[in-house]
């Protein structure tokens, strides 16, 4: 059952690839159009051209070689599970739903905006956002056909990061709009671009609702556009700066120290934050195990926050490793259950604790606190 699940988030991610490569493909043959362009010229100066004129064409082909860069940048970190990540950045994720959106936009003349503030973050994994928002702005233009605005709103919300996708197209009646979310309900029919399977929305519906423990919501009226409102869980990171990371977290450790091994750059900064924040501890936190073992040949950690997907060898050779450096550091075990390390062996030596992704602040710092002090004292 663990394999299949596993096989299954595959797949999904490679759907979204073949999403992203269809969006980028028109995007991908501008820049090479743009490149074929002034290399021509570059190639085949006029007679006494100027070499300052040379170097700004140079400069063209450059900006569109990096754009080139960053589209296939994008769809390798999705190949490659980039997009594992528990936390979204949600501006970063609209941006770049508009630069695959952005050529389809162009051609039918619909302007894309979005109005989200640099440091929200949802609890949903990067890649599910990117496909369900895709799917939202999708519909929303061939809705819209010719002319028109789609817009990209977010906003905090307390415990929640409300998400909002808006349209100023024809709109639905109240029959349609009772059956948006059925699977293979579509009102585009055909087999030209325009088509519909019917299945977008019931998805959006299973990834924000069913996997993200959120909600969506569809308002629209005939020649009143149409809204979907998603409702997210707020990362760990945000609900710490909103709440200072609550009553009920225990003391620190006399002495605490902390080494942490995570390859997700979200939940690192997670990590760093909460311990600075609500223990006043600097921890040392890297991407590897390389990192790794060079912190603990400098100086002794009470505790090793261990990614169990920081070693290629899994998650037994990643404790071994730590250990075989530090027989005396605690080992606090990270585990996803969609990783392919959970089907990997169980470590040879004890592990102090396992700590299932994902988690809350509260839980790290009860796991870190009981793993650091076997006998924990109460809170303060």
């Amino acid at each position: 059952k663990l394999r299949d699940e596993i096989l299954r988030r595959r797949h999904d991610r490679l759907a979204l690839l073949g999403q992203m490569l269809a969006e980028a493909a028109h995007e991908l043959n501008n820049v090479l159009t743009t490149v074929i362009g002034w290399s021509h010229l570059s190639a085949h100066p006029r007679e006494g051209a100027e070499v300052v004129r040379l170097a700004v064409q140079a400069g063209h082909i450059e900006t569109a070689a990096l754009k080139a860069q960053r589209i296939v940048a994008d769809l390798m970190g999705v190949a490659r599970g980039h997009g594992e990540s528990q936390i979204a950045d949600v501006a970063a994720t609209a941006r770049e739903v508009v630069r695959m959106m952005a050529g389809e936009c162009e051609r039918r003349a619909i302007a894309m905006s979005v109005d989200v503030p640099e440091d929200l973050e949802a609890r949903i994994r990067r890649y599910r956002l990117t496909q369900v928002l895709l799917n939202l702005v999708r519909n929303a233009v061939h809705a819209l056909r010719q002319g028109g605005r789609v817009r990209i709103v977010g906003r905090p919300a307390d415990e929640w990061v409300v998400v909002r996708v808006e349209d100023d197209g024809p709109g639905m009646d109240e029959e349609t709009l009772a059956r948006v979310f059925e699977p293979f309900f579509t009102t585009r029919r055909g087999d030209g671009e325009e088509s519909g399977t019917g299945l977008g929305l019931s998805l959006c519906r299973k990834f924000v609702e069913g996997e993200a423990g959120g909600t969506i919501r569809l308002t629209s009226a005939p020649g009143e556009g149409t809204v979907v409102e998603l409702r997210l869980p707020v990362s760990p990171l945000g609900e710490l700066r909103a709440t200072g990371g609550g009553p009920d977290l225990p003391s620190p450790p006399d002495g605490f120290s902390l080494l942490a091994v995570e390859r997700d750059p979200e939940l690192a900064r997670l990590i760093y934050e909460a311990l600075k924040q609500c223990w006043k501890t600097t921890p040392v936190v890297v991407a590897g195990m390389e990192s790794a073992a060079a912190a603990l040949h400098v100086r002794p950690f009470t505790v090793c926050l261990l990614d169990a997907d920081a070693d290629p060898g899994g998650p037994a050779a990643a404790v071994e490793r730590v250990a075989g450096l530090r027989a005396d550091v605690r080992i606090v075990l990270t585990v996803s259950r969609n990783s392919w390390s959970a089907l990997d062996r169980p470590p040879d030596r004890p592990v102090a604790a396992t700590l299932p992704k994902p988690y809350s602040v509260p839980e790290l710092l009860r796991t870190l606190a009981a793993a650091a002090d076997p006998e924990p004292r109460g809170k303060p």
